[in-house]
């Protein structure tokens, strides 16, 4: 009696070995831009996005919620010293290496757009 739960407890500590082994961490994060614009804002925003991202490094794959992941650049706008760029999540992929591809475009400011901002901002230092 007493060997069998030895072999038991043998059996259940290497298959809990084996799932610890099992368990995938993200690694990696890369990010595939649709951009044909300037190659230093293309670098720039692929940084900015990686910097988003930076927290999942080193989480359980499995631990991750992959929606939320994509609502955190889909339909975003990023500024870049005086141009604003529109992203727009293309597709996703989760495993040991995260792979975004995003769609970028110029946000172009016209006079109503700019006059909105400018009177946000009026509006907020009052």
């Amino acid at each position: 009696m007493e060997s069998a739960n030895d072999e038991k407890e043998t059996q259940l500590r290497r298959l809990e070995e084996s799932v610890d082994r099992t368990k995938y961490l993200l690694k990696k994060i890369e990010v595939n831009l649709i951009y044909d614009g300037d190659e230093l804002d293309k670098i720039a925003l692929e940084k900015s996005i990686k910097e988003k991202y930076g927290q999942l490094l080193g989480k359980e794959v499995t631990a991750i919620d992959i929606d939320l992941v994509a609502e955190v650049v889909d339909d975003r706008i990023i500024k870049l010293e005086e141009r604003e760029y529109q992203l727009k999540l293309q597709k996703i992929m989760l495993a040991e290496v995260l792979k975004i591809w995003v769609a970028v475009s110029l946000v172009e400011c016209g006079i109503d757009r700019c006059q909105m901002i400018n009177i946000k901002l009026c509006r907020l230092r009052i």
